[in-house]
């Protein structure tokens, strides 16, 4: 339990930073990812990081995930926290951005699985 709005507001920015840096690591290895991407060669490079960006995106929905429902536990039965109601919206609408991101993530997982299977296809 959270004593004041004081520490509540304190832990909601701080877990709204790390959760914008965990999508900033995703963000990271899938561009960095594309480094990777010419010839087959690199193939394990290019799918491990667009794995490792996939799994930091689920970390960061869970934590969003987490927010929400600590938010929502510590407002139930307090209305004294004025600004945190205000503030209940951007855990929300983080969550569909995280969404959509994953299955960016996951298309660009799913296609370039395809190339490599296609390619090697045609060596054979």
């Amino acid at each position: 339990m959270i004593e004041n709005e004081k520490n509540l507001v304190m832990y909601f920015h701080t877990t709204l930073r790390n959760i914008f840096v965990m999508i900033s690591l995703s963000f990271g290895g899938l561009s960095y990812s594309r480094y990777f991407r010419e010839g087959t060669e690199n193939f394990i490079y290019n799918i491990g990081l667009v794995i490792f960006s996939i799994i930091i995106l689920f970390l960061s929905l869970y934590t969003t995930k987490n927010i929400i429902c600590d938010i929502n536990r510590e407002t139930k039965n307090n209305d004294e926290y004025k600004i945190i109601f205000n503030l209940k919206i951007i855990p929300q609408v983080i969550m569909y951005i995280i969404v959509t991101l994953l299955g960016f993530a996951t298309y660009t997982f799913i296609r370039e699985m395809r190339k490599f299977n296609s390619s090697n296809l045609v060596s054979r």
